[in-house]
């Protein structure tokens, strides 16, 4: 018998042990070896715990015991005792009864009663559950007085009818059949298990239901966690069976500690969420059957038997999730994104029946985590996650996105009208209301989702009316300047603004030149922040940022992909300062440096192709526009042809793909203001074309002191808005499983997810080398604790790892053997043949890795291949598995009357043998 959780007592003080003659001690033995071969069957029930609450009737009283072993008299009688719960929420345990006069009255723990029925209740099996959806608990009962219909009454007394069919009993009240409605189990009036679906009786074919002392039928529970409920039973031979809603049944005990004929309950011992049934044995004892066919006794804290009325039975716990789940969006961020389909990513601390979603509150649509939400037209959205666990809890939370508008390619000061001004993708110029103002318009940016509202905005710097600089937005969608800092500005002579992800939240914060000299960085979500002050100097090298061309790797530290931002100070020297060391400030040196005759001649780092380095576009101290490559800071002059035309000015450039060949040309301002660009193909350096840029036409002449603001905005990849060409963002990936525990050594799986496309999976365990592999697939693992690091590669070349510790427990000792497949046979009329026994190898009892333990191995039946029945046959029912212990080792033709005979034979032959070596001596 299993010793999981049993209690082991003594009784009475130390007694001395008299002498024993070899004979006698060899005579004792005897019956000692005689009993320890026939105890598998015969011995006495162990002491148990019942692992939660039980509720029966002692002494006429309905009586209560917990895990320890206390128990509580409520002093109020009972003909029947249903499930203990807290109805209301308090943290009070309360038991539904009825008494003998037909009262449904609810006893709690302290002798408190509330009649919630008076006489009205047959004195039959009772439950409880949300018969309403009104998210509280009822007490379902068979009403006398109206044709034993099941009735439900609320804490109110609010009475109502739920079945149309006569009843003997309510077993339950859950998703019996598994189609996820729940539905009543009941008792019907020939003792048959019937359950309501739809509105319809179905008959489950089971009527095998002792009823001799009470009704023997118990909760509807999910006792073994494999997803099915079933209903306990003690059948016509006093045997405990677990029921599905197809009336298939699997007997628990062994026949020798024989269940009352009454009502059952579930309790789970071993805390682990799987349950065993306690009930009262014909011997008046309360009782607890596990899974396996262990029958143990349950104790009280001295250790002594629990009384129990058989006529009543016994009941256990019924705990009901109250508390809703915690729910996370993680996906869409308060954020914009460019494209139309956005991530929907959402997580919750436990299992959630339904998720659904709801935009700007429009209908709920139902989904499964992860998805996306396709086919978004630019705009602000809210989007709210309802989810709904397994209890019928609800929560919901909610979050505001933004789909952006189409992007512009190029930003500008127009030359004829001093206003800030835009090249859509279309071709088209847009003109906004911000001027220069006699050129008091300092410095621009590239135009940046800022916020989540979807909008784009083009920031700058302008005096506020007062000559002193300040930070602007400039909405592309409504027209209006709107003041980002309101804080004083450093001084700027027609600089250049950047854009840079520094904090890390995947959204673009405007890097701009503060008041004392600082390089500072804004964002919606956080007032301004110096990256690093205008008093660092490291070596003579001060800040005092002017043009600021944008963020990149330029190799600061190797050991790291850290990307600084490069900046060119008052005295037009190359400056950077790395993510990794935002304390000290480097100078670049560069094969050439740009022109600052005008402004800044340079631009943001970009790529000239998706899979290339990066390129500074620049315009050297002769007016040739090139590129500086930012690994090795070499530099190629494009074009250096000494044509007045092909001059450009020493203003800021920048890289577009302007003519649709998905690779960017370099685009600047010549030395009469008109735009132009030339083609970067290095091996045709310096000879590349030069060629002018017009709109319906007509060349764009822009201001030549402000030259080419930005030529693009950020890029959409893989539906996310960022700035920089190509995506550097690697993919988040989870480790599914293995979970941090419930394995056992061999093999365990190896299952895994990311936000984008993964081009490469590999993985190592405990430190090892790196392996390839498919998701989802498995590893071989020995017992112990181990550590697994998965890697994946996107589709741009960007690597992310996550890390999982997780425990493997020793495989079971016996390894099963298995059991042959049967060769077919042709199809035949159903039959009920015998089971032939196969040997159930030992294994472990509940869920794995929680509150184990070893169990005997038991025979289990192993039924004979059953044809399918042709139409209008009636197939036979499914034998029931009966565990019956040893006994079909002895073979069937051994009765049990027999072993006990023996038994009894041998210890009078033993009592014998001593007391003739008694008289001997």
């Amino acid at each position: 018998m299993g010793t999981d959780g049993v209690r082991l007592r003594t009784r009475g003080g130390d007694t001395p042990v008299p002498s024993l003659s070899m004979a006698r001690i060899v005579a004792v033995l005897g019956v000692v070896a005689v009993t320890a071969l026939l105890g598998a069957g015969l011995a006495a029930p162990a002491a148990a715990d019942t692992g939660s609450d039980a509720a029966y009737v002692t002494n006429g009283t309905v009586e209560l015991v917990d895990g320890d072993g206390v128990r509580t008299d409520t002093n109020a009688n009972a003909a029947v005792v249903g499930p203990v719960t807290d109805f209301d929420g308090d943290g009070t345990l309360q038991v539904a009864t009825v008494t003998g006069a037909g009262d449904v009255r609810i006893i709690d723990a302290d002798g408190t009663t509330e009649t919630l029925v008076a006489g009205d209740a047959a004195t039959t099996a009772i439950t409880v559950g949300d018969a309403t959806g009104d998210g509280a608990l009822e007490i379902l009962y068979q009403n006398a007085s109206d044709d034993n219909r099941v009735y439900w009454v609320d804490l109110l007394g609010n009475t109502g009818q739920l079945t149309d069919a006569g009843t003997n009993g309510v077993v339950g009240y859950g998703d019996f059949d598994v189609d996820g409605d729940d539905e009543p189990v009941f008792l019907g009036t020939s003792n048959g298990i019937k359950y309501l679906d739809d509105g319809t009786v179905v008959d489950t074919g089971y009527s095998d239901v002792g009823t001799n002392e009470g009704i023997g039928v118990g909760p509807l529970v999910d006792f073994d966690l494999d997803g099915t409920p079933r209903v306990a039973v003690v059948d016509s031979g006093s045997e405990i069976v677990l029921v599905n809603h197809t009336g298939d049944g699997e007997a628990v005990t062994d026949g020798y500690q024989r269940a009352a004929k009454a009502s059952l309950g579930a309790v789970d011992r071993r805390s682990d969420g799987a349950r065993e049934v306690v009930h009262v044995r014909t011997d008046g004892e309360l009782a607890l059957a596990e899974l396996d066919g262990t029958t143990d006794t349950v104790t009280d804290d001295t250790g002594d038997p629990i009384p129990a009325d058989t006529g009543v039975g016994a009941s256990g716990l019924v705990s009901f999730d109250r508390s809703p789940p915690v729910i996370e969006i993680v996906k869409p961020a308060e954020r914009t994104y460019l494209s139309d389909s956005v991530p929907l990513n959402v997580t919750a601390n436990e299992p959630i029946d339904n998720w659904s979603y709801s935009l700007d509150g429009g209908p709920n649509r139902t989904f499964e985590p992860n998805t996306t939400i396709d086919s978004l037209d630019p705009g602000e959205y809210e989007i709210t996650v309802y989810a709904t666990d397994e209890s019928g809890n609800d929560v919901r939370d909610s979050r505001t996105f933004a789909v952006g508008e189409p992007a512009s390619l190029l930003v500008f000061v127009d030359n004829g009208t001093g206003q800030l001004s835009y090249l859509t993708g279309n071709g088209e110029v847009v003109r906004t209301p911000v001027t220069s103002d006699d050129d008091e318009l300092k410095a621009a940016g590239p135009a940046v989702h800022y916020d989540a509202d979807g909008r784009l905005e083009i920031p700058y710097i302008k005096p506020d009316g007062e000559n002193d600089p300040a930070l602007y937005l400039y909405h592309l969608a409504n027209g209006s300047s709107t003041v980002l800092d309101p804080d004083v500005m450093g001084e700027v002579n027609r600089g250049k603004l950047s854009l840079a992800d520094w904090d890390d939240d995947r959204r673009f914060d405007v890097v701009y030149p503060g008041a004392n000299g600082e390089l500072m960085r804004v964002d919606h979500d956080e007032e301004p922040t110096a990256i690093v002050s205008g008093d660092t100097s490291t070596n003579g090298n001060s800040v005092d940022p002017q043009g600021i061309f944008g963020a990149v790797d330029i190799g600061f530290n190797e050991d790291t992909d850290d990307r600084e931002i490069v900046w060119l100070d008052a005295g037009s020297n190359v400056k950077a300062v790395s993510k990794s060391d935002p304390t000290t400030v480097e100078s670049v040196s560069f094969d050439q440096t740009p022109g600052t005759n005008n402004n800044v001649g340079a631009g943001e780092p970009l790529p000239l192709s998706d899979d290339g380095p990066k390129y500074l576009p620049m315009v050297d101290g002769s007016g040739h526009p090139g590129l500086l490559n930012v690994s090795d800071r070499s530099h190629v002059t494009l074009n250096d042809s000494g044509r007045d035309e092909h001059t450009a000015t020493k203003s800021p450039v920048g890289l577009g793909d302007m003519t649709g060949n998905d690779r960017k040309e370099l685009v600047f301002a010549d030395t009469e203001g008109v735009l132009k660009y030339t083609t970067t193909y290095l091996e045709q350096a310096p000879d590349n074309p030069i060629s002018r840029l017009t709109v319906d036409g007509d060349p764009v002449s822009v201001n030549r002191n402000h030259g080419v603001i930005s030529t693009h905005f950020p890029e959409r990849v893989e539906g996310e808005f960022r700035y920089g060409g190509g995506d550097s963002t690697p993919p988040d990936v989870t480790i599914v499983e293995p979970t941090p525990d419930g394995h056992t050594a061999g093999s365990v799986p190896l299952s895994v997810t990311a936000d984008e496309q993964v081009t490469d999976w590999s993985y190592s365990l405990d430190g090892g080398p790196r392996r390839s592999f498919t998701p989802n697939t498995s590893v071989s693992v020995d017992a112990g604790t181990h550590t697994v690091t998965v890697y994946a590669t996107d589709e741009a070349g960007n690597v992310d790892s996550t890390t999982r510790t997780f425990e493997v427990d020793q495989r079971p000792t016996d390894t099963p053997t298995p059991t042959p497949t049967p060769s077919p046979t042709p199809a035949r009329p159903p039959s009920v043949d015998t089971p032939t026994p196969t040997p159930t190898p030992m294994g472990t009892v509940g869920t794995p890795g929680v509150g184990t333990r070893t169990a005997s191995p038991t025979p289990t039946a192993s039924p004979t291949p059953t044809a399918t029945p042709t139409p209008n046959e009636t197939a036979s029912p499914t034998p029931i598995t009966r565990d019956r212990g040893w006994l079909p080792l002895l073979g069937g033709g051994f009765n049990w009357w027999l072993l006990l005979l023996l038994f009894a034979t041998m210890v009078v032959l033993a009592l014998l043998e001593i007391h003739l070596i008694d008289q001997q001596d």
